[in-house]
């Protein structure tokens, strides 16, 4: 999937009920932070190693940023929160 194909995204990983010691990643449409995408559309987001002081279940919620003239602010902003099924011990 060409990157100009991609709307712009914020992803935020954490555990379950521990969403202060988030991890983020970003893509503005240009610029991409702490993370990269393949010319396939595979996305890759960093986890520093011990980013998360406890175990438990890994979530990721991102919302994603649609041009749409039928909002106010002119964007769709769609949030979607996954448990990716991984377990931090």
């Amino acid at each position: 999937m060409p990157l100009a194909t991609l709307p712009p995204f914020d992803v935020e990983i954490y555990v379950e009920n521990r969403e202060s010691e988030k991890v983020e990643c970003s893509f503005d449409g240009t610029t991409k932070t702490n993370l990269t995408i393949e010319d396939d559309g595979e996305v890759t987001c960093y986890i520093p190693s011990h980013s998360f002081s406890v175990g438990g279940r890994l979530y990721m919620r991102l919302t994603t940023y649609n041009p749409n003239e039928n909002f106010l602010d002119g964007t769709c902003d769609d949030v979607v929160i996954v448990d990716t099924d991984y377990r931090i011990e």
